[in-house]
């Protein structure tokens, strides 16, 4: 198998993950948006479709499975129609950059799509830039990514509102909120130093990025 790490942390391959490599994945991701102020409720709402989604794998391609990772130009060459990612992004072509297929925003950051602090980053810029989170309402409520990110709801509920919202689809909402409360309460216990370390990398690629 084809497994890459970055800095000893991040895993990534076109295949599903395991539970233990998907629980390191995921402590990476809650220390990135948690440290951009997200709420520990909605980022385990987002840690459950993720899941779900790709199996918390950065390099994951939707119907590949080839146990090979592939260069940003090959990934541009993808169907518009398939998902790559940790939230399965397609080949939208809104505001660049983040709204850029995947490969075009890393090539555009000196970064290759599949490197998981780059899509972190990717969806700190949608936020930022107000795109794919859908503004409506949820059981009453309605949402948008401000909204969502200063949620403290619980992490089941948050899961269906990104499964409504942003991803737009699936009829697994039950597992998507059952992932969420296992990793609410799986990264509620990282350790101080995974949090720090991953802080410090997203102010590092914040920096890079905006460099650029």
């Amino acid at each position: 198998m084809n497994v890459e790490q970055y800095n000893g942390y991040w895993i990534a391959t076109d295949v599903y993950l395991n539970q233990s490599n998907r629980d390191e994945n995921a402590k990476l991701i809650w220390a990135y948006l948690t440290g951009l102020g997200w709420t520990e409720s909605a980022v385990a709402g987002i840690l459950g479709n993720m899941d779900v989604e790709s199996s918390m794998n950065p390099a994951f391609i939707e119907g590949r499975g080839t146990h090979t990772l592939i260069d940003n130009n090959a990934c541009l060459a993808i169907p518009r129609t398939l998902g790559v990612g940790l939230v399965q992004w397609t080949g939208y072509t809104d505001t660049p950059p983040a709204g850029q297929k995947l490969a075009s925003f890393a090539i555009r950051y000196n970064k290759n799509w599949y490197d998981g602090e780059l899509q972190c980053f990717r969806l700190q810029r949608e936020c930022e830039e107000d795109l794919q989170f859908d503004h409506g309402t949820v059981d009453g409520v309605t949402y948008d990514w401000q909204v969502f990110i200063a949620s403290e709801e619980t992490p089941e509920q948050l899961a269906k509102v990104w499964q409504t919202l942003y991803e737009r689809g699936g009829s697994d909402t039950q597992t998507r909120q059952q992932k969420a409360r296992y990793y609410y309460r799986l990264c509620k216990g990282s350790s101080l130093i995974t949090l720090l370390w991953g802080f410090k990398r997203k102010k590092e690629l914040k920096t890079v990025c905006r460099r650029m």
